[in-house]
């Protein structure tokens, strides 16, 4: 009779009723998870288990497809390389050796059309960044002009005056600049030529607020931010903002700061474009030639451009984040700052949370009073308006860093 086990037929004739190449009741094929034959009589079966294969098909629990054809998948099936319903992973047309070949699935792509999956858009409602999001921390705004707000962060890489530091900006001084509109980029082509022109505007003109803030305390703002394009394929596609961190003005003009940050950039294969020329036209192009998709950048300003700094010259870094730069890092300005400024366990935000929403509060109160003449004007923002209160009632609020 046969040896079930391995359908080896031993010469002697089958018992009840079954032939020599018919399984028993209850026996599933462990290539296809098909009953009704053995494994070596599998139509899949070429001498050896294809590679990449598990011991059982999906769906493979023993049950009939329904379809009667042992070469068809289950219901539900779906292959793992192109996708499709119409058959196993083990028969897909695009596969050479394994179901998991990556160019395999590239070619199945490229036969059918489709496109690699991109990150879904960071919405308005999912976003930290805009206002109309109810999570956000209205505690932390310190000013709000009519295309963007300012606000602290959670988490500030500077030390205020009460850390025990002997002199710096009231509360700090570390703030973001953010678009009240939900924008990936100063140069979203999603901007009409006016509201793009209104949105630069007023962020140069906080800059500027800033930046004379600073000198007060004998300090130069650094600023930097990212732009992202909403058709760029990487992990998150969100809302720009401006992060703008007061430095030792000593430290800045003693140290050739131009020079430090284009070496510290080339370490980790970032080559800035710095002449103003250059910059200038990047942005008045619109981040983009011709035809081209509006290109993801990275800009950092040390000071203040058109903006006399006394002894430090204000200097803009572009990175136009394209081919080989194309991947950046968002970490790095910061934990490059951190380091710059002797203070290296600053880089994570995380860690210079304050402890409590009072003592956040304490802070922001204590900027907003520093820099309220300051910003007088700007966005409509005055002396006499209580931007605080209004952002209450208004529903206003900021987000944490995000991680950067």
């Amino acid at each position: 009779m046969p040896n079930f086990r391995f359908a080896v037929s031993t010469g002697r004739k089958g018992g009840s009723g079954a032939g020599a190449g018919i399984p028993p009741r209850g026996y599933t094929c462990r290539l296809c998870s098909q009953p009704g034959h053995y494994i070596q009589d599998c139509e899949l079966a070429s001498g050896s288990k294809p590679a990449g294969t598990d011991t059982g098909a999906p769906g493979g629990d023993g049950q009939e497809s329904g379809r009667g054809n042992t070469l068809l998948p289950p219901v539900g099936y779906e292959c793992r390389i192109c996708l499709a319903p119409t058959h196993l992973v083990q028969r897909c047309p695009f596969s050479t050796s394994s179901s998991n070949d990556h160019s395999a699935k590239k070619r199945a792509r490229h036969a059918t059309g489709e496109k690699k999956p991109i990150a879904i858009p960071v919405g308005p409602q999912d976003c930290w960044f805009c206002l109309s999001n109810p999570a956000c921390a209205k505690h932390l705004i310190v000013g709000i002009g009519r295309e963007c707000y300012v606000a602290l962060p959670k988490g500030q890489l500077v030390k205020g005056v009460e850390d025990g530091v002997g002199k710096g900006v009231p509360g700090g001084g570390h703030v973001l600049i953010v678009p009240i509109g939900h924008t990936p980029s100063y140069l979203s082509p999603a901007l009409s030529p006016t509201d793009a022109h209104s949105l630069n505007a007023e962020r140069a003109a906080y800059l500027q607020a800033l930046s004379a803030l600073y000198a007060a305390h004998d300090c130069v703002p650094l600023s930097w931010e990212i732009g992202r394009s909403e058709g760029a394929t990487h992990t998150r596609v969100g809302h720009t903002h401006t992060q703008v961190v007061p430095v030792p003005r000593d430290l800045v003009s003693g140290g050739n700061w131009k020079e430090v940050w284009e070496g510290k950039g080339r370490e980790v294969g970032y080559e800035f474009v710095s002449d103003r020329e250059g910059v200038r036209a990047f942005f008045e192009e619109g981040g983009k030639k011709g035809k081209e998709r509006v290109a993801d950048y990275f800009r950092m300003q040390i000071g203040v451009e058109g903006e006399a700094a006394g002894e430090v010259e204000a200097t803009t870094f572009l990175l136009v984040l394209r081919g080989a730069q194309a991947r950046f890092n968002m970490q790095w300005p910061r934990q490059t700052l951190a380091a710059l400024l002797n203070t290296p366990e600053r880089a994570d935000w995380r860690v210079c949370a304050r402890a409590t929403e009072d003592e956040e509060r304490e802070e922001a109160a204590q900027f907003k009073a520093a820099f309220q003449p300051f910003a007088a004007g700007v966005g409509g923002d005055d002396d006499d308006d209580d931007s605080d209160e209004g952002g209450e009632e208004g529903g206003h609020g900021v987000p944490d860093e995000e991680g950067y």
